[in-house]
């Protein structure tokens, strides 16, 4: 069981993410990320491969998101940072 989760660090530090890049951490990059509602979609990007995991965070033109489940190969629901991970999900703007 893991001891903390990105999400878990973003919740201590918001800015956390933004602010450095762990080169050695970073499971994927791309550029054509987009968001509808909650779904995160890349067409470019393969989530599975990558192993993205819920409480890994994305970081979208600079907002932190948490990723909530990976409904496909291309495609998360992701939330803007919750109180609590039994929260709604707030869609990104």
């Amino acid at each position: 069981m893991p001891f903390a989760t990105d999400r878990d660090l973003l919740a201590f530090e918001p800015n956390l993410f933004r602010d450095i890049a762990w080169t050695g951490q970073r499971r994927l990059s791309a550029d054509d990320g987009a968001t509808s509602g909650s779904a995160l979609t890349s067409a470019s990007s393969n989530f599975t491969t990558a192993q993205i995991k819920p409480g890994h965070v994305v970081m979208l033109d600079s907002v932190p998101l948490e990723v909530i489940s990976i409904d496909s190969d291309t495609q998360l629901t992701v939330s803007l940072l919750r109180d609590d991970i039994s929260d709604p999900i707030l869609p990104p703007p």
